[in-house]
């Protein structure tokens, strides 16, 4: 029943991320193009088109901005909304009549809010990654520059704290 009731929370709150989403993929994919393009042109060329670039650019850049603090206020918002109304508001009433227990209860509003929070961090790392930095090739060109100044880090330290990261994204989501 855990499982039924999973895949109903899942379609019920997909709803409100995916077209968040994509929309953050958009700008970001958008962001980047317009970045190559400023960063290709050279000469006459670029003295000419050079105001619409840099508008283009504050433009895409501001969206991106306002869709990734949006992501995170929505992320947050709907997963608190969704618990309320779910369980404490009048569909409460018929959640416990349900022949589950209160744990798959809650779990079936849980799981999803992890899942949809971890992604909503994962889909920010990434985009920033593309946008900012150009792809993944490039980041991690980036990263092998700065830790030989502040001393080595090695893959297991950036293991260990991504571990850390996620286990306090489950704990923080499991104690509001």
């Amino acid at each position: 029943m855990l499982s039924k009731l999973l895949k109903y929370e899942f379609r019920s709150t997909a709803i409100y991320f995916l077209p968040i989403y994509a929309a953050l993929i958009l700008v970001s994919s958008f962001f980047y193009i317009v970045n190559k393009i400023s960063e290709s042109m050279q000469g006459d060329m670029y003295i000419k088109y050079y105001h619409m670039l840099d508008i283009l650019q504050v433009i895409s850049a501001s969206i991106y901005v306002l869709l990734a603090i949006g992501l995170a206020v929505t992320t947050f918002i709907v997963i608190i909304i969704r618990f309320y109304k779910n369980l404490l508001g009048n569909e409460g009433y018929l959640m416990f009549t349900l022949p589950v227990s209160v744990e798959e209860n809650i779990l079936a509003k849980l799981i999803p809010s992890i899942v949809w929070f971890l992604g909503s961090c994962v889909l920010g790392i990434f985009t920033i990654i593309h946008a900012f930095f150009g792809g993944f090739q490039s980041f991690f060109g980036f990263i092998d520059i700065y830790p030989k100044d502040f001393g080595a880090v090695t893959i297991s330290q950036y293991i260990t704290i991504i571990t850390l990261f996620i286990f306090g994204v489950i704990v923080s989501l499991a104690t509001i």
